[in-house]
């Protein structure tokens, strides 16, 4: 569809592009959070799972995230079209939280169709280092899972040396989309 072309490369010039966000967007999941329509699995007490905006002081990007301090993890029912979609992430480390040590953040996707245990779909690493420091795209093909219900779960763990210090983590303005792919 010709629609869904350009509204893709709009959004590729500019992530938050308003009138392409809102041709391509099928489910906001970050909206469902705030209408508290999601399960959270688990969280740390002293930082639950939130709606947060992490701005990069190096460019003034900011986007709008679910927060999670990990251990974490939040579980979404979703129905998806017929048509092809495709599951968009901006992830990144709260600025603030940087300089605080430790060894970063793993970022998990799973995704559970009808009657199917749980597949890792995306898992990234971003660590407190100088060239993480930004946000790090992402976008899941979910074209296998067209037309059914799944059950779509982001969680956060420590890094790989187990330290959670600093582990602000944000997943941003997770989306699912429509693709022209």
């Amino acid at each position: 569809d010709q629609a869904i072309s350009l509204a893709e490369s709009l959004l590729a010039e500019n992530t938050k592009d308003e009138v392409a966000l809102e041709i391509l967007t099928v489910i906001d999941l970050l909206g469902q959070f705030e209408a508290g329509s999601t399960i959270i699995e688990s969280e740390t007490a002293e930082n639950p799972v939130q709606k947060r905006r992490f701005t990069m002081p190096h460019n003034g990007d900011w986007e709008d995230v679910l927060f999670m301090h990990p251990p974490a993890s939040l579980s979404f029912s979703v129905e998806l079209p017929e048509e092809a979609t495709k599951l968009r992430l901006r992830n990144a480390l709260a600025p603030e939280s940087w300089d605080w040590g430790g060894d970063g953040v793993t970022f998990v996707a799973t995704i559970a169709g009808q009657d199917q245990a749980p597949i890792e779909v995306y898992r990234q690493h971003i660590s407190n280092e100088t060239a993480d420091r930004d946000w790090h795209m992402a976008e899941i093909p979910l074209a296998q899972y067209a037309g059914e219900t799944i059950t779509l779960t982001l969680a956060t763990e420590n890094g790989p040396q187990g330290d959670g210090t600093g582990d602000w983590a944000g997943w941003g303005s997770p989306r699912i989309l429509f693709t022209s792919e």
